[in-house]
């Protein structure tokens, strides 16, 4: 099982670095559940959790490990899930695009439109 990514002592200072260091950890978890004992997974986090410039990025990181869904279940979570932090809302069709070709805001802005995904 290869170590897990390097996690630099200090803040990297952009959310863009931050981001990168959070995906970095969210794969190399998502491949240490398929692998290792439990116990190791949670030592990972545990010193994830030590690490204050990332606490904001645990609800992402845990979305990220979510398993894919079908679209009638992304479509269904934009109303079902609407709490659930690490998400966000995203339109099918690109809004401005939508837009731009005339499409009324009533069919972009539709829950036709519309999926919940991970962050």
């Amino acid at each position: 099982m290869e170590d897990p990514p390097e996690l630099p002592k200090r803040d990297p200072e952009t959310d863009s670095a931050r981001n990168r260091i959070a995906k970095r950890w969210a794969l190399w978890l998502l491949r240490a559940l398929r692998r290792l004992p439990e116990r190791r997974i949670a030592l990972a986090a545990r010193a994830l959790e030590a690490v204050g410039y990332l606490t904001g990025f645990f609800d992402e990181i845990e979305t990220a490990l979510d398993e894919p869904r079908p679209l009638d279940d992304l479509r269904r979570a934009v109303k079902a899930e609407a709490d659930r932090d690490g998400t966000h809302v995203h339109h099918i069709v690109e809004k401005t695009s939508a837009e731009q070709d005339g499409y009324p805001q009533s069919m972009i802005n539709s829950y036709d439109n519309l999926v919940r995904i991970p962050r």
